[in-house]
């Protein structure tokens, strides 16, 4: 007998519960579809300046569902509203967008509550790469207008953006340029309620970090897609290895500069960019291609014994060279980036090795000459030149000595070509 009271107070006590919201019972599919038809349905409803709770109640008897607000806004506020032949969700997000609410679809009715407390209880944190979108390609990419975004969406399985008045503004660019990806995201979607505490977005070096809903996640993923796939680059890069004979390598390292005036390491990257035409013509040992959006990776091993230029000396006011010899497994991470009007590459490398080579692009008289060399860290070195580079022209890297089987061989440089394929 007590059990059975147990057990009827237990279930009064949940259902208690239920009602309260204290215990959340999740909508079945079918509850879920139900109520997808009914906010899908047209309706009319014109209200000249009436209470809120006037228009929850037209809405309830309209679309023929209970509603029930939980959210501190006074619903004595007058409102004045005339919605003709539109769905009732369009409805009712303008309603949530000017009052700062939110709805839920939860025990047979459609909720209510504050916005703050609905992201709070639904955002989640998300980060996107966005390495493929510098500052240069935000400036020179046109307007995307609502509609193209609208139909991109849809055509991947996801709902529309509704823009209000957007669309008028379709050719002013304006506000892209020099934009960052955040302000553009702010802008085409701004039902992500931005400027929320529960809600963010930070760029922060290659990646995006989002925090928002899911529906809202879904908009910025599609966005990101459409910029990658419609604007970015494709760089096809040709990697080559080639080796220098070790005569060439007595000739041009230890005789030529050996008891010459060159006391810097500047002067010896210039004196062996003048060598570099002879170089080229030297026994190709690896020739590869690759390619990707913008960020195309190439990895290069070298796993013999290397005997490296690694230090530079004066004795008696005359330079002298300094040669190691080690074995190493570390490769060579080459990331080759080509602007999108093709005046200005740049090659960033990361590796053991990266310091160990100086980058020689042709100019506009065909001869070739040394461009800025940006030494990031210990193992990563970028590489930029501001010369126009044809399709399928590209730059050389060089500099690295390397003691293969055949010891007729001691200097391997490497050949970078980049082109670049615009997609349509």
């Amino acid at each position: 007998m007590i059990n059975k009271q147990l057990k009827i107070i237990a279930t009064l006590l949940f259902l208690f519960l239920m009602c309260t919201g204290i215990v959340y019972s999740k909508p079945t599919e079918k509850e879920l579809s139900v109520f997808k038809d009914k906010l899908d349905k047209k309706i009319k409803i014109k209200i000249k300046s009436e209470p809120l709770e006037d228009f929850f109640i037209r809405l309830r008897k309209v679309c023929k569902i209970p509603i029930v607000s939980s959210a501190k806004v006074d619903l004595k506020t007058i409102i004045k509203v005339s919605f003709n032949e539109i769905s009732a969700k369009d409805a009712i997000y303008w309603v949530c967008k000017k009052y700062y609410l939110d709805y839920e679809v939860k025990r047979g009715a459609l909720y209510f509550l504050d916005l703050d407390e609905s992201l709070k209880k639904n955002s989640l944190l998300k980060t996107y790469d966005i390495k493929f979108l510098n500052q240069r390609f935000l400036q020179e990419n046109p307007f995307l207008s609502s509609a193209i975004l609208n139909h991109l969406i849809r055509d991947n399985g996801g709902a529309s953006i509704s823009y209000g008045d957007d669309d008028e503004d379709e050719g002013d660019s304006s506000l892209y340029i020099g934009s960052r990806i955040d302000t553009i995201l702010r802008h085409k979607i701004p039902e992500g309620n931005w400027d929320s505490e529960e809600t963010s977005i930070l760029v922060s070096g290659g990646s995006l970090r989002v925090k928002n809903t899911l529906e809202i996640q879904d908009k910025v993923k599609a966005l990101l897609k459409f910029y990658h796939e419609k604007y970015g680059l494709q760089v096809q890069s040709k990697v080559m290895i080639l080796s220098v004979p070790k005569k060439d390598y007595n000739e041009y390292i230890l005789k030529d500069l050996k008891g010459s005036n060159i006391l810097s390491a500047e002067g010896m990257n210039i004196f062996i960019s003048k060598k570099l035409k002879q170089w080229q013509k030297t026994h190709l040992l690896f020739s590869g291609t690759t390619a990707s959006y913008n960020a195309c990776v190439t990895n290069i091993s070298l796993s013999k014994m290397h005997n490296s230029l690694s230090d530079y000396e004066v004795i008696d006011n005359k330079y002298d060279p300094v040669i190691e010899n080690y074995w190493n497994d570390d490769g060579v991470s080459i990331y080759p980036l080509v602007s999108r009007d093709q005046s200005k590459i740049i090659l960033s490398l990361t590796g053991q090795y990266s310091t160990l080579f100086e980058m020689v692009t042709p100019d506009k008289r065909k001869s070739n000459i040394m461009e800025s060399v940006d030494k990031i860290r210990g193992d990563v070195v970028k590489f930029s030149t501001s010369m126009q580079i044809p399709t399928g022209g590209g730059v050389l890297i060089s500099v690295g000595s390397n003691a293969l089987k055949d010891m007729n061989d001691q200097l391997i440089i490497f050949c970078i070509s980049s082109k670049v394929n615009l997609k349509p």
